[in-house]
């Protein structure tokens, strides 16, 4: 018997840290398949990748899920990173990261199935996430 998932690394990175590879390296690539078939690459090369999942009873097989992009979804119209100032934005821990140097901005740890509410209720005005999560989250409901 076998259970096989996808487990977004992104809010475990306390657990999974050396997952956070795509999140903190200085580069971009536009083709999401050559970024997975790297980051497989140095999970073979680098056991300690591996060995984070055997921690947590489960195997790593591949990476097959890159996402290309994440959008600031607001309660309020952004034109600019000012915009952002003085605000809270819901996010995964290693996303909020790219607040640094906005004037203010607070970053609210938090995960996908909590932004919706944290936006309705007004814990955040903002959150960071890509296109596809929000739309199954009906973010733009309360974040246009």
């Amino acid at each position: 018997m076998g259970d096989i998932g996808i487990v977004t690394t992104i809010f475990h990175s306390s657990k999974l840290p050396s997952q956070a590879l795509s999140a903190v390296t200085p580069f971009v690539a536009p083709d999401a398949r050559a970024v997975s078939k790297a980051i497989d690459e140095i999970a073979k090369e680098f056991p300690a990748m591996q060995n984070e999942f055997k921690k947590q009873n489960q195997v790593y097989l591949a990476t097959s899920v890159v996402l290309d992009t994440y959008q600031v979804f607001s309660k309020n119209p952004i034109s600019g990173l000012s915009d952002l100032e003085g605000t809270k934005v819901a996010g995964a821990g290693m996303n909020l990261r790219y607040l640094e140097g906005i004037d203010g901005a607070a970053g609210v740890r938090g995960g996908l199935t909590d932004f919706y509410n944290m936006l309705q209720t007004g814990l955040v005005d903002n959150a960071m996430l890509w296109p596809e999560a929000a739309k199954t989250f009906k973010i733009a409901e309360v974040a246009p």
